[in-house]
C-alpha cells in the first residue's frame, strides 16, 4: 500500500511538471495570440505618465525603418529624445507573432547598438540603456522603454497587455482558395444573404421647430446651411486634387480633407429626411470616389458622426468648432500615423460669446439670444506664427490670438489671425526639417494649429488670396505633406473651384 501511494504521487507530480511546462511554452495561462491592443491608450500613457530626461518627439512612420529595422506592423507608434540621451520608447502591433519575435531581436540590437555609441563619450546614458530598458511581448504585441522611470514604464506596459483582446487568426487554406478560383456556381446553388446593421450614432433631439431663411434651416436656437451636390464641379475639384498627387507622387504626400458641414451631421434627427438639399454622406461617397490612387483620402463621416453630441459646430456660425477641428486631427493622425495628442492635454481659452454668420444673415432672436462659445485648444509645443510688425520687422505671434475682448462677432478669426494669403507656423521644439503646406479656406483656421506639434513648420496657404502656384511651391520648399482641407460647401462652388484651378494649375 505505501508502494502504491509513492507511485501515485510521483505520477502526480510528473503530470504537474509535464502541465506547467506546457503552459510555460503555450504561454502563460493558455492565452493565444494574436491579441488586439489600444496602441494609442498605451503610447499616450507612456507619453504623459513616465518620467523621462528629455522631451521625446515622435519618429514619422516612414522613417522608422531608419532606426529600427523591424517587419511591416499593422500599427505602430516610436519615441526618441530630442536631445542627447538614450530615452526612447516604442509601441508596436504585429499581424503575428513571428513577426513580433523578429522585432523583438532588432530592438535588442538597437539597444545594444545605443549603448555601445553612448559608452564612448557619456557612460551614464549607456548604463541607463543596459539597467533601465524595459522590453516587453505578448505574442504579436511589443512594448520597449529606456528610461530612469523602468519600473512605471513595466506597470503601464504590463496593464495594456493584460487588457489586451484575443482574436482569431485569419485562416486561409490552399483548398478554400481553389475552390474559390474554380467552382462554378450551378442551378442548385443557394447563397444566403448576411445583414450587416447599420452603424448607429449619438441620437440628438430638436429643441424647436424647422423653418427656412433664404439658404439657411433653423431649427430653435440652431441653424443650418443648405447643401446642394453638384456633380459637374465636385469632378472639377477631384480632378484638381488629383493632378496636385500626380505631379507631386514621389515628393509630397497630397492628403484631401473635405469637410461635411453641420446640416451633415449635427442636424436633430427628427429633421434628417426632412431637411432640404442633398444628403451630404452620398455627396461625400462620391467625391471620394473620383479621387485616385495618389491622393490619401481622408474620411471624417464616420468620427464626426461618432461625435455629433458634442459641440463639434458652431449654431449660430458655417464653421466648425475647435473641437470638431480636433476630430479631424485624428483622422488625419491615424492616416499618417502619428500619436494624437488628447484635448486634456493641450491649454485652453474660453474666449466667451460668440455671433457668427448665420445670426447676421438671419438676424434670428432665437440666435441671438443664445450665442455660441468660442473656446480654443492650443498646441502644446513652443509654436510661433511668423509675422510683421508696423515697421516691417519679424515678429512672433501667438497662433491662436486671445480675441476674448474682441468683438463678439469678430472671434473666430483668433484662429491664425483668420483669414489671408500665407501663414507660417513654426515649432522650435522640432529640429528638424519637416514641413507641410495646408491649401485651405477658412475651415482650416482652427485646424492648422494641431498640426504644429507634428512638423517644424506648418506653411498655410488660402488659395482665395493668393496667385502662388503649389506645385511649384512644393518643390521649391522641399515639403514632405500637402493637405487639402476644404468644406464639402466649397466643392459645389465652381467659382472657389476655379479659384483653387489657378493656383494649382494656372
Amino acid at each position: 500500500m505505501v508502494f502504491e501511494k509513492k507511485r501515485t504521487s510521483r505520477f502526480v507530480t510528473i503530470v504537474a511538471v509535464i502541465i506547467a511546462l506546457m503552459l510555460l511554452f503555450t504561454g502563460c495561462g493558455g492565452e493565444k495570440g494574436p491579441f488586439d491592443m489600444d496602441t494609442v491608450a498605451l503610447a499616450t500613457s507612456l507619453v504623459e505618465d513616465v518620467t523621462y530626461e528629455s522631451e521625446l518627439q515622435q519618429v514619422n512612420v516612414d522613417a522608422v525603418d531608419t532606426f529600427l529595422a523591424i517587419p511591416e506592423y499593422k500599427e505602430g507608434y516610436f519615441f526618441i529624445a530630442s536631445s542627447a540621451c538614450t530615452d526612447c520608447f516604442g509601441v508596436f502591433e504585429f499581424k503575428d507573432e513571428e513577426a513580433a519575435i523578429s522585432a523583438e531581436e532588432t530592438v535588442e540590437l538597437y539597444f545594444k547598438d545605443l549603448a555601445d555609441a553612448y559608452e564612448k563619450y557619456d557612460p551614464e546614458e549607456a548604463n541607463k540603456v543596459s539597467e533601465n530598458s524595459v522590453l516587453e511581448r505578448k505574442s504579436n504585441l511589443l512594448a520597449f522603454c529606456v528610461t530612469d522611470d523602468k519600473d512605471n514604464a513595466k506597470s503601464i506596459i504590463k496593464a495594456a497587455f493584460d487588457s489586451a483582446v484575443a482574436v482569431e487568426p485569419e485562416e486561409e487554406t490552399e483548398d478554400s482558395e481553389e475552390n474559390e478560383d474554380t467552382e462554378e456556381p450551378t442551378d442548385d446553388t443557394t447563397t444566403t444573404e448576411v445583414s450587416v446593421p447599420e452603424k448607429t450614432y449619438p441620437v440628438i433631439e430638436a429643441n424647436g421647430d424647422l423653418s427656412y431663411s433664404g439658404f439657411i434651416a433653423l431649427i430653435g436656437d440652431t441653424a443650418f446651411e443648405l447643401y446642394d451636390y453638384v456633380d459637374s464641379t465636385a469632378a472639377h475639384y477631384c480632378d484638381i486634387v488629383n493632378y496636385t498627387a500626380d505631379k507631386l507622387k514621389g515628393s509630397a504626400n497630397v492628403y484631401s480633407m473635405i469637410v461635411p458641414t453641420s446640416a451633415g451631421i449635427t442636424v436633430p434627427d427628427a429633421y434628417r429626411d426632412q431637411m432640404k438639399g442633398s444628403n451630404q454622406k452620398t455627396a461625400l461617397d462620391n467625391l471620394y470616389s473620383k479621387f485616385n490612387g495618389n491622393v490619401i483620402n481622408l474620411d471624417l463621416y464616420d468620427h464626426l458622426m461618432e461625435n455629433r453630441d458634442k459641440y463639434i459646430y458652431f449654431r449660430t456660425d458655417h464653421h466648425w468648432t475647435s473641437m470638431g477641428a480636433y476630430y479631424a486631427y485624428e483622422v488625419f493622425c491615424d492616416a499618417k500615423g502619428l500619436l494624437p495628442i488628447a484635448l486634456d492635454r493641450r491649454p485652453v481659452k474660453d474666449m466667451g460669446k460668440y455671433l457668427g454668420t448665420f445670426y447676421y444673415d438671419t438676424r434670428s432672436a432665437a440666435l441671438q439670444a443664445n450665442p455660441d462659445e468660442l473656446v480654443a485648444y492650443y498646441p502644446i509645443s513652443n509654436v510661433y506664427m511668423a509675422g510683421k510688425d508696423g515697421n516691417g520687422n519679424d515678429v512672433k505671434k501667438d497662433v491662436i490670438l486671445d480675441y476674448t475682448d474682441y468683438d463678439i462677432s469678430f472671434k473666430y478669426n483668433s484662429f491664425i489671425e483668420g483669414d489671408g494669403d500665407f501663414r507660417v507656423l513654426v515649432n522650435e521644439d522640432r529640429q528638424d526639417d519637416s514641413t507641410c503646406l495646408v491649401v485651405k479656406e477658412s475651415f482650416g483656421n482652427c485646424f492648422v494649429p494641431y498640426l504644429a506639434d507634428h512638423y517644424n513648420k506648418v506653411i498655410v496657404m488660402d488659395y482665395r488670396y493668393t496667385s502662388v502656384n503649389v506645385i511649384n511651391y512644393v518643390l521649391e520648399h522641399g515639403i514632405d505633406d500637402v493637405i487639402f482641407v476644404n468644406n464639402i460647401g466649397m466643392t459645389r462652388s465652381s467659382y472657389l473651384v476655379g479659384k483653387l484651378d489657378t493656383v494649382v494649375r494656372g
